[in-house]
């Protein structure tokens, strides 16, 4: 006769945390609203308390050490199962984290239930030692597939936020999302307007593909229906597909089929299609973490979706921006050139009035080439002349330029070389055309008596120019954001729509180069361009 003694009270399950404090701030709340409790090491050492029912160490290991420490005090933990947390669960939260709690919940419990959890007789002693030991390999497994679960949503999310267009999520979802589901490839289905756009995972049929790449919303078919009904449908073999939808080609070589709606909080976005080529039973566990991960997909989609119309109406600005300025450029050029003439005349009041036309139209031309060379560098990149040239020649150029500005100002200007500066390769109107910019805003926000410099360096193949102010410095705050298009740092009553230092760094880049900033509040600021090396 066998008696079994056990607890009619729900048993607590422990995780003893050795994962760190910060992984515990973003998993621990989370895990201990399952019901799991998370103790610490300090815990162990007191009388009486009982064993965890799992180890969670740090995502590269961490904890190890104490826990072979900790053994030597409780030698029973050395036999407690030992899990490693997932990398990458920074940007991890809502839904996501709340269902890595739930599997690092479940594996502690399908361990814990393996654990004897009452006394047996001798009789049967190898029966029950047989059966637990079986019930110890079952949860064991359960356990390993919870930490791939995890691991895998966490890489999915991963990628998922680093996608910013529907194809790109679309990638991701056909490649670690079909991975992460078992499945032997699949599809996903977008909705554009009235129909649902196909993207296959390679491997598909060619006249599979090009039959079904696009399928308005009145077609009957599985990927249709599960869009609209807004629910997941799962067919396990291909004669319960075939009940409901005859002839379809996909029954001739998959046997089982599960297409998960993608839902945000406005309704279904689209479809992920999961084929399995063998007989595939899939559990409620399944169904939970194939929605999941159809959700996650889901906020991607929505977040591309905006990004994508935010980038088209940008473009579009952009591009009238671009046909508004060449357009504009012909009657300025006129006007510059009738004022210029106008100069000559012997009357002072007309020569005076002529003066600030032209200069006017000479400050609207600047803007136009600025707005049309954004544009450029939005659309392809700026093309570029490249060729040797004198860099000395081309500081000394810059001086004279900027020395009656300095000294109508009262500033220093300085200029200087070093370095093999006789034959740099550069496009020079282009380095000119960023340099002017540099030099003009460290005049116009350097103080009297302040001093503004330039100098060239050339070494090895690599040209620097460097553009310093002794002004009073960039905010920090503005300083990430420098160099993004219509954005100005620094307050100023001249005009401009902020393309100056934007159209600096096309240039710069264009030569596979950088631009760099160094500044503090009151420490002046220094720009460095670096072409090559």
């Amino acid at each position: 006769m066998t008696e079994r003694v056990s607890s009619t009270a729900d048993p607590i399950h422990r995780i003893l945390w050795l994962a760190g404090f910060e992984l515990r701030a973003v998993l621990g709340g989370a895990l201990e609203a399952t019901g799991v409790s998370l103790v610490l090491p300090g815990w162990l050492l007191e009388t009486g308390a009982a064993l965890p029912d799992l180890v969670l160490l740090g995502v590269d290991g961490g904890g190890a050490v104490e826990l072979r420490e900790l053994s030597h005090v409780r030698p029973g933990l050395s036999g407690v199962p030992v899990m490693r947390a997932p990398r990458g669960l920074d940007g991890v939260e809502g839904a996501a984290l709340e269902v890595l709690a739930r599997l690092l919940a479940g594996a502690t419990r399908a361990l814990a239930g393996a654990r004897p959890q009452a006394t047996m007789a001798v009789s049967a002693y190898a029966d029950q030692v047989q059966r637990r030991s079986l019930d110890e390999a079952a949860a064991r497994l359960r356990c390993e597939l919870a930490e791939l679960r995890m691991t895998r949503l966490v890489e999915v999310s991963a990628a998922l936020s680093r996608s910013a267009t529907r194809a790109e999520v679309a990638a991701v979802v056909l490649t670690q999302g079909v991975k992460a589901l078992y499945a032997d490839t699949g599809y996903v289905a977008i909705q554009q307007g009235d129909a649902l756009d196909l993207t296959f995972l390679a491997g598909f049929p060619e006249e599979y593909v090009e039959r079904f790449r696009r399928v308005p919303l009145s077609a009957r078919l599985p990927v249709v229906d599960c869009f609209l009904e807004r629910r997941t449908v799962i067919y396990e073999s291909p004669q319960a597909m075939l009940g409901r939808y005859p002839g379809l080609p996909s029954a001739a070589w998959v046997k089982t089929w599960v297409f998960v709606p993608m839902m945000t909080d406005d309704g279904a976005v689209g479809v992920m299609c999961l084929f399995y080529l063998e007989p595939t039973t899939l559990g409620e566990d399944d169904r939970r973490y194939m929605s999941l991960l159809a959700q996650q997909c889901a906020l991607a989609l929505d977040r591309a979706r905006l990004y994508e119309i935010e980038r088209d109406a940008r473009k579009a600005r952009e591009e009238a921006l671009a046909i508004a300025a060449h357009d504009l450029r012909t009657p300025l050029s006129s006007v510059a050139l009738s004022a210029a003439m106008l100069e000559r005349s012997l009357d002072e009041k007309v020569k005076s009035r002529a003066g600030v036309i032209r200069r006017a139209a000479e400050r609207a031309t600047d803007l136009l080439r600025d707005l049309l060379d954004a544009a450029v560098i939005e659309q392809c990149g700026l093309r570029l002349q490249v060729e040797p040239c004198d860099g000395a020649a081309l500081v000394r150029e810059l001086h004279e330029m900027f020395a009656p500005l300095a000294e109508e100002k009262r500033i220093i200007l300085e200029a200087g070389c070093s370095g093999e500066v006789g034959a740099i390769v550069i496009d020079r109107a282009r380095v000119h055309q960023a340099l002017s910019n540099l030099l003009g805003n460290a005049l116009k926000f350097t103080p009297p008596e302040g001093t503004t410099a330039v100098h060239l360096d050339a070494q090895g193949g690599r040209t620097r120019f460097t553009v310093r102010d002794t002004g009073p410095g960039i905010p920090l705050e503005g300083l990430p954001r420098l160099f993004d298009r219509y954005w100005q740092a620094r307050a100023t009553n001249r005009a401009g729509v902020g393309l100056g230092l934007y159209i600096v760094k096309g240039i710069a880049e264009a030569h596979g180069g950088s631009v760099h900033v160094d500044s503090a509040p009151g420490a002046g600021t220094t720009f460095t361009l670096t072409i090559g090396g």
